[in-house]
């Protein structure tokens, strides 16, 4: 993989569609470029595919942001919020517009408006405690740090079994709490 640096790694970019309510991972692939906009397509062809329908809105990465995708999602029916700009968490946001989005704007300036509506704002800050965790706990709580294996097709492999373990944990520790609430109650 081409490195920001312009140098070369033997690296991955593993991607995961994770469910917000219960941070379960619905789709996972792993690829050998950098980039991570040329994968948004398929991932939603995996969430279809895993689903049996697309999902109603997706929250995205800043690097996931490129016309084509905004328009492909549209095309599903599906409502993006990916801002196309890296913004810090702790950098404050412009204050929301007032009125209608123009029509002369181009996707990048709306999804910036949407983003900075009270609604927009609502649903991606959410987006933060979606993802990042799942890739949290399994680096962290779980100690995958990195892959053992080399080859993309080992590595997918190795990475689909950590994120089948990870949806087992999650699951045995959702029945464990219904569980311990029903033995309460």
């Amino acid at each position: 993989m081409k490195m920001a640096d312009g140098s070369f790694a033997q690296a991955y970019n593993v991607q995961v569609a994770v469910d917000r309510r219960h941070q379960i991972i619905v789709a996972t692939t792993v690829t050998a470029q950098a980039p991570d906009a040329p994968h948004l397509p398929g991932m939603v062809d995996a969430l279809r595919e895993n689903l049996g329908t697309p999902p109603h809105r997706l929250t995205a990465d800043a690097g996931y942001f490129s016309e084509a995708n905004v328009q492909a999602l549209a095309d599903a029916n599906v409502e993006a919020l990916i801002p196309p700009d890296k913004l810090k968490h702790t950098q404050p946001l412009s204050p929301a517009p007032r009125g209608r989005i123009p029509n002369a704007c181009s996707t990048k300036e709306r999804m910036r408006r949407k983003l900075q509506t009270k609604a927009g704002r609502t649903v991606y800050r959410m987006h933060k405690g979606i993802a990042e965790p799942v890739l949290g706990q399994i680096k962290a709580a779980r100690g995958f740090q990195r892959f053992l294996l080399r080859g993309l097709h080992n590595v997918m492999g190795e990475w689909t079994l950590v994120a089948l373990a990870h949806n087992i944990c999650k699951l045995f520790g959702k029945q464990e709490r219904v569980q311990r609430a029903l033995a309460m109650g």
